[in-house]
């Protein structure tokens, strides 16, 4: 991430403007993804949690991405 931001603050320094939006969205974008998934990966736990009753099926966990997968 802070590779994007380095490499946009470059092309801004020089005066690269096309560049540097180019690297300033990548950037934004990534952050987003990060951000969202921090959010969004706990809320989904919980929500198997209280639909599955708070426990893991008899094959741990990987049983419970099995199960989550054949579903989707």
């Amino acid at each position: 991430m802070s590779e994007f931001l380095l490499k946009g603050f470059r092309y801004a320094v020089s005066k690269q403007c096309s560049e540097h939006r180019i690297w300033m969205i990548r950037s934004y974008a990534f952050t987003l993804v990060a951000t969202s998934a921090r959010l969004i990966v706990p809320l989904c736990m919980l929500l198997y949690a209280a639909m599955r009753g708070f426990h893991l099926p008899e094959g741990g966990t990987r049983q419970m991405v099995a199960d989550i997968l054949k579903r989707g």
